[in-house]
Protein backbone atom coordinates (compact mmCIF):
# COMPACT_ATOMS: atom_id res chain seq x y z
CA UNK A 1 0.00 0.00 0.00
CA UNK A 2 0.96 3.33 -0.51
CA UNK A 3 2.16 5.44 3.01
CA UNK A 4 1.36 8.98 2.71
CA UNK A 5 2.18 11.36 5.56
CA UNK A 6 -0.14 14.37 6.20
CA UNK A 7 1.20 17.50 8.84
CA UNK A 8 -1.87 19.66 9.57
CA UNK A 9 -2.37 20.22 13.35
CA UNK A 10 -6.30 21.33 13.31
CA UNK A 11 -9.22 19.02 14.36
CA UNK A 12 -11.68 19.98 11.20
CA UNK A 13 -8.59 20.02 8.40
CA UNK A 14 -7.50 16.53 9.52
CA UNK A 15 -11.39 15.14 9.34
CA UNK A 16 -11.72 16.74 5.95
CA UNK A 17 -8.41 15.28 4.61
CA UNK A 18 -9.53 12.07 6.02
CA UNK A 19 -12.63 12.07 3.60
CA UNK A 20 -10.65 12.99 0.72
CA UNK A 21 -8.22 10.40 1.43
CA UNK A 22 -10.61 7.91 1.76
CA UNK A 23 -12.66 8.75 -1.25
CA UNK A 24 -9.37 9.14 -3.70
CA UNK A 25 -8.45 5.15 -2.36
CA UNK A 26 -11.90 3.77 -3.51
CA UNK A 27 -11.54 5.17 -6.38
CA UNK A 28 -8.22 4.37 -7.63
CA UNK A 29 -8.52 0.99 -5.98
CA UNK A 30 -5.58 1.46 -3.94
CA UNK A 31 -4.33 0.95 -0.27
CA UNK A 32 -3.05 3.57 1.53
CA UNK A 33 -1.50 3.66 4.92
CA UNK A 34 -1.45 7.45 6.49
CA UNK A 35 0.89 8.72 8.87
CA UNK A 36 -1.01 11.86 10.47
CA UNK A 37 2.02 14.16 12.32
CA UNK A 38 -0.26 16.30 14.27
CA UNK A 39 1.81 18.65 15.96
CA UNK A 40 5.92 19.59 16.17
CA UNK A 41 7.08 16.14 17.96
CA UNK A 42 6.48 14.53 14.85
CA UNK A 43 9.89 16.09 13.33
CA UNK A 44 11.60 13.95 16.37
CA UNK A 45 11.46 10.60 14.05
CA UNK A 46 10.87 12.14 11.21
CA UNK A 47 14.18 10.38 9.87
CA UNK A 48 11.94 7.11 10.13
CA UNK A 49 8.76 8.30 9.04
CA UNK A 50 10.24 10.32 5.65
CA UNK A 51 11.80 6.71 4.73
CA UNK A 52 8.64 5.06 4.67
CA UNK A 53 6.62 7.52 2.57
CA UNK A 54 6.17 8.19 -0.64
CA UNK A 55 4.22 10.94 -0.58
CA UNK A 56 4.05 14.07 1.84
CA UNK A 57 0.84 16.52 2.19
CA UNK A 58 2.11 19.29 4.65
CA UNK A 59 0.01 22.14 5.42
CA UNK A 60 1.39 25.68 5.78
CA UNK A 61 -1.07 26.94 7.75
CA UNK A 62 1.13 25.37 10.58
CA UNK A 63 4.83 27.49 11.65
CA UNK A 64 6.71 24.25 11.24
CA UNK A 65 5.28 23.19 8.27
CA UNK A 66 8.01 24.48 5.94
CA UNK A 67 10.80 22.82 8.44
CA UNK A 68 9.14 19.84 8.29
CA UNK A 69 9.08 19.38 4.54
CA UNK A 70 12.57 20.11 3.97
CA UNK A 71 13.31 17.81 7.23
CA UNK A 72 11.11 14.87 4.36
CA UNK A 73 13.17 16.00 1.97
CA UNK A 74 16.53 15.52 3.35
CA UNK A 75 15.68 12.07 4.78
CA UNK A 76 13.89 11.14 1.72
CA UNK A 77 14.20 13.11 -1.74
CA UNK A 78 12.19 10.56 -3.66
CA UNK A 79 9.40 11.70 -1.25
CA UNK A 80 6.55 13.63 -3.30
CA UNK A 81 5.68 16.58 -1.13
CA UNK A 82 2.26 18.62 -1.73
CA UNK A 83 1.87 21.74 0.62
CA UNK A 84 -1.76 23.28 0.86
CA UNK A 85 -2.47 26.34 2.62
CA UNK A 86 -5.49 28.36 3.13
CA UNK A 87 -4.39 31.31 1.19
CA UNK A 88 -1.95 31.79 -1.64
CA UNK A 89 1.70 32.26 -0.30
CA UNK A 90 5.15 32.84 -1.98
CA UNK A 91 6.56 29.32 -2.66
CA UNK A 92 9.67 30.63 -3.73
CA UNK A 93 11.31 30.18 0.11
CA UNK A 94 9.52 26.22 -0.20
CA UNK A 95 11.48 25.11 -3.10
CA UNK A 96 14.76 23.55 -1.45
CA UNK A 97 12.60 20.62 -0.59
CA UNK A 98 11.52 20.41 -3.70
CA UNK A 99 7.49 20.11 -3.92
CA UNK A 100 5.89 18.56 -6.94
CA UNK A 101 2.52 20.01 -6.08
CA UNK A 102 0.39 23.11 -4.54
CA UNK A 103 -3.19 22.76 -3.35
CA UNK A 104 -5.54 25.74 -2.16
CA UNK A 105 -7.64 24.37 0.55
CA UNK A 106 -10.49 26.93 -0.75
CA UNK A 107 -10.38 25.04 -3.99
CA UNK A 108 -12.84 22.30 -4.63
CA UNK A 109 -12.36 18.62 -3.40
CA UNK A 110 -12.52 17.34 -6.55
CA UNK A 111 -8.91 19.61 -7.28
CA UNK A 112 -7.81 18.08 -5.06
CA UNK A 113 -8.86 14.60 -5.73
CA UNK A 114 -7.21 15.01 -9.66
CA UNK A 115 -3.86 16.50 -7.88
CA UNK A 116 -3.87 13.46 -5.28
CA UNK A 117 -4.27 10.85 -8.59
CA UNK A 118 -1.52 12.48 -10.77
CA UNK A 119 0.69 12.20 -8.01
CA UNK A 120 0.06 8.29 -7.34
CA UNK A 121 0.40 8.11 -10.58
CA UNK A 122 3.48 9.96 -10.85
CA UNK A 123 4.77 7.92 -8.13
CA UNK A 124 3.89 4.55 -10.35
CA UNK A 125 5.90 5.23 -13.18
CA UNK A 126 8.82 6.92 -11.10
CA UNK A 127 10.66 3.60 -11.26
CA UNK A 128 11.74 4.61 -7.46
CA UNK A 129 9.50 2.47 -6.11
CA UNK A 130 9.16 -1.41 -5.50
CA UNK A 131 5.70 -3.44 -5.85
CA UNK A 132 4.58 -6.54 -5.04
CA UNK A 133 0.82 -7.38 -5.20
CA UNK A 134 -0.79 -9.82 -3.99
CA UNK A 135 -4.36 -11.57 -4.07
CA UNK A 136 -5.20 -9.69 -0.59
CA UNK A 137 -3.06 -6.80 -0.76
CA UNK A 138 -0.13 -4.78 -2.35
CA UNK A 139 3.04 -3.20 -0.72
CA UNK A 140 4.61 -0.37 -1.64
CA UNK A 141 8.49 0.51 -0.58
CA UNK A 142 10.97 2.90 -1.61
CA UNK A 143 13.94 2.31 -2.87
CA UNK A 144 15.62 4.20 0.18
CA UNK A 145 13.73 2.14 2.33
CA UNK A 146 14.79 -1.23 1.51
CA UNK A 147 17.88 -2.94 2.77
CA UNK A 148 17.64 -6.11 1.91
CA UNK A 149 15.31 -9.36 0.82
CA UNK A 150 15.90 -12.32 2.51
CA UNK A 151 14.36 -16.40 1.48
CA UNK A 152 12.71 -17.51 4.70
CA UNK A 153 10.86 -20.98 3.71
CA UNK A 154 8.00 -19.85 1.23
CA UNK A 155 8.17 -16.30 2.27
CA UNK A 156 10.24 -13.28 1.68
CA UNK A 157 10.62 -11.13 4.51
CA UNK A 158 11.78 -7.38 3.39
CA UNK A 159 14.16 -5.95 5.61
CA UNK A 160 13.53 -1.96 5.43
CA UNK A 161 15.72 0.90 7.09
CA UNK A 162 12.33 2.01 8.42
CA UNK A 163 12.57 -1.01 10.81
CA UNK A 164 9.25 -2.35 9.49
CA UNK A 165 9.44 -5.74 8.66
CA UNK A 166 7.13 -7.22 5.77
CA UNK A 167 7.29 -11.29 4.64
CA UNK A 168 5.02 -11.54 1.37
CA UNK A 169 4.33 -15.21 0.54
CA UNK A 170 7.13 -15.44 -3.01
CA UNK A 171 9.96 -17.17 -3.66
CA UNK A 172 13.48 -14.67 -3.87
CA UNK A 173 13.67 -15.82 -8.13
CA UNK A 174 10.10 -14.30 -7.88
CA UNK A 175 11.18 -11.14 -6.60
CA UNK A 176 14.19 -10.65 -8.34
CA UNK A 177 12.11 -10.48 -11.61
CA UNK A 178 10.26 -8.17 -10.01
CA UNK A 179 13.10 -6.31 -9.70
CA UNK A 180 13.54 -6.31 -12.95
CA UNK A 181 10.58 -5.91 -14.23
CA UNK A 182 10.64 -2.74 -12.59
CA UNK A 183 13.82 -1.39 -13.79
CA UNK A 184 15.31 -1.86 -10.23
CA UNK A 185 18.36 -4.31 -10.90
CA UNK A 186 20.85 -2.10 -11.22
CA UNK A 187 19.86 -1.09 -7.48
CA UNK A 188 19.95 -4.34 -6.29
CA UNK A 189 22.33 -7.27 -6.34
CA UNK A 190 21.64 -11.02 -5.90
CA UNK A 191 24.70 -11.97 -2.92
CA UNK A 192 23.31 -15.68 -1.94
CA UNK A 193 20.26 -17.97 -2.40
CA UNK A 194 18.54 -16.58 0.38
CA UNK A 195 19.59 -12.95 -0.11
CA UNK A 196 19.36 -9.77 -2.29
CA UNK A 197 20.70 -6.76 -1.26
CA UNK A 198 20.70 -2.83 -1.90
CA UNK A 199 23.55 -1.29 -3.05
CA UNK A 200 23.40 1.75 -1.80
CA UNK A 201 23.88 0.84 1.15
CA UNK A 202 26.84 -1.88 0.93
CA UNK A 203 29.70 -0.34 2.55
CA UNK A 204 32.29 -3.28 2.05
CA UNK A 205 33.19 -6.82 0.64
CA UNK A 206 34.82 -9.00 3.26
CA UNK A 207 36.58 -11.08 0.93
CA UNK A 208 38.13 -13.34 3.41
CA UNK A 209 34.44 -13.90 5.26
CA UNK A 210 33.07 -13.99 2.13
CA UNK A 211 30.47 -11.44 3.02
CA UNK A 212 28.96 -7.78 2.44
CA UNK A 213 28.98 -5.37 5.38
CA UNK A 214 26.02 -2.91 5.07
CA UNK A 215 26.17 0.57 6.23
CA UNK A 216 24.02 -0.24 9.56
CA UNK A 217 26.80 -2.87 10.35
CA UNK A 218 24.67 -5.73 9.09
CA UNK A 219 26.87 -8.49 7.61
CA UNK A 220 25.04 -10.94 5.10
CA UNK A 221 26.84 -14.08 3.69
CA UNK A 222 28.16 -14.42 -0.31
CA UNK A 223 27.68 -17.69 -1.50
CA UNK A 224 30.75 -19.33 -3.41
CA UNK A 225 27.97 -19.47 -6.64
CA UNK A 226 27.71 -15.83 -6.21
CA UNK A 227 30.69 -14.53 -5.09
CA UNK A 228 32.54 -14.00 -8.44
CA UNK A 229 29.21 -12.13 -9.57
CA UNK A 230 29.23 -9.64 -6.59
CA UNK A 231 32.87 -8.82 -6.62
CA UNK A 232 32.56 -7.99 -10.44
CA UNK A 233 29.94 -5.38 -9.37
CA UNK A 234 31.65 -4.25 -6.23
CA UNK A 235 34.86 -3.85 -7.51
CA UNK A 236 35.17 -0.03 -6.22
CA UNK A 237 34.83 -1.21 -2.76
CA UNK A 238 37.46 -2.06 -0.60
Amino acid sequence: MFCIGVYDTRKEILREMRERLVSCSVRTDRDFEILWMTDASAAEKMETYALKMQLALISLDSPESRHMGEQIYFFNPDCRICYYKSKKCDLEPLLPSRPISFYLWEQEADVFGRKLEGLLREITGSGRVFFYETRKTSYVFGVRDILYFQSSLKYVEIHTRSREECSVFAKLSEIERRLKDSGLEECFLRIHKSYIVNIIYVEALDKAGRMVILSGGEQLPVSDAWYAHVAKRLAGLQ
